[in-house]
Order: structure tokens, then C-alpha cells, then sequence
């Protein structure tokens, strides 16, 4: 058996429910806490616990939402671990990005916030530039839908979609069924925008979580 890797002294105080989390070894845990809690002095401990009962550093994932934040916790394990290998720490996006070029055989091109919105704005105003896609926007919203702000909620909408693993063909039965007109059009809309990105390999956020999941 290879021997665990050497960890310096040092260790925080821990507290009883911290030092649960890092004794769990009872499956899948969900783990609630505040900010300023000790959330990643905890998830630090416990993957020093996982590597001091030899669990190779290879075999231990932690994400994060942020890249100051994987960079904090690269930071403080290393600062414990030493010499020894540390475990992988990355972003959700970071992961999920790697994850999606290794599975595909074209890496594709992630739009930022802003390439986003315009993408979203194309494909809106492609709705209004013949009177038969007009039609499929109640009467009520045709002022709004020329606006930015309503951009902005019709991506917020995609994306909520695709973190459900909906469809726009799942979205318009969801506003039929419930007698929405303006979620049937979203649903109409939201597949548009998906065909006229898979054409350029090109995706967002949201959906870049969709493929990896």
C-alpha cells in the first residue's frame, strides 16, 4: 500500500458539526452553512482526512463556484499538503467545459454574457421580422419584447430551462397546459436560439452545464 502523503501540522479547531462533515464516510451528504462558517476550512479537512486513509489525491474532486475561490483552497491545501499531490480543485464551469471537450469531438465555443445577449436579441428580433413569427408573441407584449429588458428575462428563462433539462418543445407543452401564451413562445423561441447556436458550435453557460450533467 503506497503510503498517504505528508501533511503538515497545523490543523484548525473544528467544531462538532464540522468535524462530522469531515468523518462522514456514510455515502452522499448535503451540508448547509452561512457564510463565514468554516465552509472551506471544512471541505480543506476533509480532503486531507480522505488523503491521510489513503485515498489517492487523483480519486478527490472539489468545485467551486468561483476561480478566487479555487484558488483560495488550491492555496491552503498545498500550504497543508506540502510536497505531496494535491486533489483536483476547479470551477463548475472549468470542470464542466473540460468535461464537454474531452466527450465531444469538436471543442465548442462558449459565448460570454455579452455574446449571449446578443445571440438571445438576434434570435428575438428574427420573431418580429415577418408577420407570421410576430403572431406568436401575445398582442400584449410586442412593445416589450423590442427592449432590452425583456431580453434579459427571456435568458434568464433559457436558463432556467436547460438547468431543469427542458426543451423549448417542453416549455410551450408547460405553457399550454397551463394557459400561457408568452411560455409557449418562449418554448418556440428557445429552440431558434439552440438551432441557430449548434450551428456555429457555439454555447453558453447554461447550456454548457446541460451538456456536461
Amino acid at each position: 500500500m503506497v503510503a498517504p502523503p505528508p501533511v503538515n501540522t497545523g490543523e484548525p479547531e473544528l467544531d462538532a458539526k464540522q468535524r462530522e462533515v469531515v468523518g462522514w464516510d456514510a455515502g452522499p451528504a448535503i451540508v448547509y452553512a452561512g457564510p463565514g462558517t468554516g465552509k472551506t476550512t471544512t471541505l480543506v479537512e476533509s480532503a486531507l482526512a480522505r488523503l491521510a486513509d489513503g485515498v489517492p489525491a487523483a480519486s478527490i474532486l472539489i468545485l467551486t463556484f468561483g476561480r478566487d475561490a479555487a484558488a483560495e483552497l488550491r492555496q491552503r491545501l498545498s500550504l497543508r499538503i506540502g510536497s505531496g499531490e494535491p486533489p483536483r480543485v476547479s470551477t463548475f464551469h472549468s470542470f464542466a467545459l473540460e468535461l464537454v471537450v474531452h466527450l465531444e469531438s469538436e471543442a465548442p465555443l462558449l459565448l460570454s454574457g455579452a455574446e449571449q445577449e446578443r445571440a438571445v436579441r438576434d434570435v428575438i428580433d428574427g420573431t418580429l421580422a415577418e408577420e407570421t413569427l410576430r403572431n406568436r408573441w401575445p398582442a400584449e407584449l410586442l412593445d416589450a419584447v423590442r427592449t432590452r429588458g425583456f431580453s434579459d428575462e427571456v435568458r434568464t428563462a433559457f436558463a432556467a430551462a436547460r438547468a431543469l433539462g427542458l426543451g423549448g418543445d417542453e416549455i410551450a407543452r408547460i405553457g399550454e397546459r397551463a394557459g400561457d401564451v408568452a411560455w409557449q413562445s418562449i418554448g418556440a423561441v428557445l429552440d431558434e436560439y439552440l438551432d441557430s447556436q449548434a450551428q456555429r458550435n457555439a454555447i453558453d453557460y447554461a447550456e454548457l452545464m446541460f451538456r456536461a450533467t
